[in-house]
């Protein structure tokens, strides 16, 4: 049998559909299109965020014109202080303004700075190279496209004090969130192309896929544009969301470049032919790297440990009620491949949302008592075991990070889903011919009605 993974979906920030609150779902990688009602790989936010587009796929009335391809630079003088913008160009209109909110931001970040190292430490250079293609697009003219343009390639510099982003690629946003996704250029034959999280529960705003240029893994940002313009504005009522949306994002930059130095040549570029690997590299890959995400961008994050917490406890929830109800209808389908990724998902769902919360809770220096509703509702759990060996393995991966001899690092983030799997009635076994056997046993719970 094939078995096909349940973490296998397109990534991205997320809103609610039904409510247009801010829902995070991140994956720098993937790729696999899913039905409508699927979940997006990972999850995160649910605190109330700027609008989205009212219909999914639809152009907002603005859309006129773009900016594409702009380079913007920056550089520090000797002897200067703070980041001086190199423009490409000739100044845009409202430059004034521009050069105020560029003020406000620093000082922003000088607060994070002051907050999270005590004053003590000065901020590294700048990693993100010193300049990058942005693309504006659907602005409603060329200038406004330019100045946003320059104005969150100068926010994503700033925030590479806090983590390296050597391995940038270049920045998009858009209102067309979803042809910029599919028009991206990764360097490679992608399988399928780059697609947003689309269902009836959520609308993907935010990635990071990473792309191969001269040889080199990098990753690019993009962006659904109504959810990054309030970064403009330190005083906007979405202006820290719109901030940690950002930084999360690039934090999954970070992330793949520690990855790419540990294991050079793998990622992009080895294509994975063992069955079990195929089926559970997306799992260990979205617990992993939202994790790391996480706890890296944790600084810019003040207000995010109870949005984390309602997700991950509205999907633990959930989780046995919407397998089971998957594994009944399978009794009448017989469709093997369906009922993983239909039962598998919201199996798996709580590890995620979990690795979310606990890197969080990790990068603010913190506890479960940051998230007390989600401690008590695990405690109580089928999911406890797991989840507290699954944050136990997170922080040793974190901690070696500089030593990873192997991917096998990760196994025991495999074993743990495969557990996971296997509590919620699908069993999983390795065939000596390396395909995957799929036993899914008869219940009180499961059985056909």
């Amino acid at each position: 049998m094939q078995p096909t993974s349940p973490a296998a979906m397109s990534g991205g920030a997320a809103v609610k559909a039904e409510n247009r609150g801010m829902v995070r779902a991140h994956g720098a990688q993937a790729e696999e299109p899913r039905s409508p009602g699927s979940r997006p790989k990972g999850l995160a936010l649910t605190g109330l965020g700027p609008q989205a587009p009212n219909k999914k796929g639809s152009q907002p009335e603005a859309v006129r014109s773009e900016a594409r391809g702009i380079v913007t630079g920056w550089r520090r003088p000797e002897g200067a202080s703070g980041v001086q913008r190199v423009e490409p160009g000739p100044a845009p209109a409202g430059r004034a303004t521009m050069d105020l909110q560029h003020l406000n931001l620093v000082s922003c970040l000088e607060r994070y700075k002051l907050m999270f190292m005590n004053g003590e430490e000065d901020l590294p250079e700048p990693s993100a190279p010193e300049s990058f293609p942005v693309s504006a697009r659907g602005f409603a003219d060329a200038t406004e496209a330019e100045d946003f343009a320059r104005y969150i390639a100068l926010t994503v510099r700033l925030i590479s004090q806090y983590m390296d982003l050597s391995r940038l690629d270049g920045i998009t946003v858009a209102f067309d969130y979803d042809d910029a996704l599919a028009e991206l250029d990764r360097g490679y034959e992608p399988s399928r192309p780059l697609t947003r999280t689309s269902g009836d529960r959520m609308i993907g705003v935010a990635m990071a896929p990473a792309v191969i240029r001269d040889g080199v893994v990098k990753a690019h940002l993009v962006f659904c544009a109504p959810f990054v313009l309030p970064i403009k504005d330190e005083k906007h009522e979405y202006f820290s969301q719109a901030l940690y949306l950002v930084a999360h994002e690039c934090a999954h930059i970070a992330e793949l470049k520690c990855r790419d130095e540990r294991f050079p040549g793998k990622i992009l570029q080895v294509p994975i032919t063992d069955r079990e690997e195929e089926f559970f590299a997306p799992i260990v890959e979205s617990l992993w790297t939202e994790y790391a995400a996480c706890r890296l961008s944790a600084v810019f994050g003040r207000e995010q440990a109870s949005a984390y917490e309602e997700c991950f406890v509205g999907a633990l929830e959930a989780a046995r009620d919407e397998a089971n109800t998957a594994i009944r209808a399978y009794r009448w389908h017989g469709d093997v491949n369906r009922v993983i990724e239909d039962a598998g998902r919201p199996l798996v769902e709580p590890l995620r949302l979990a690795a979310y919360l606990i890197g969080h809770i990790d990068g603010r220096g913190g506890d479960w008592d940051a998230a007390p509703t989600a401690r008590d509702r695990l405690a109580a759990s089928e999911y406890a075991d797991s989840i507290g060996r699954m944050a136990e393995v997170l922080r040793e991966i974190w901690s070696k990070a500089d030593s990873w001899e192997s991917p096998k690092v990760f196994d025991p983030l495999k074993e743990i889903a495969r557990e996971v799997l296997k509590q919620g009635g699908i069993i999983l076994t390795r065939q000596a011919d390396g395909s995957l056997y799929a036993d899914i046993p008869f219940t009180i719970d499961t059985l056909p009605t």
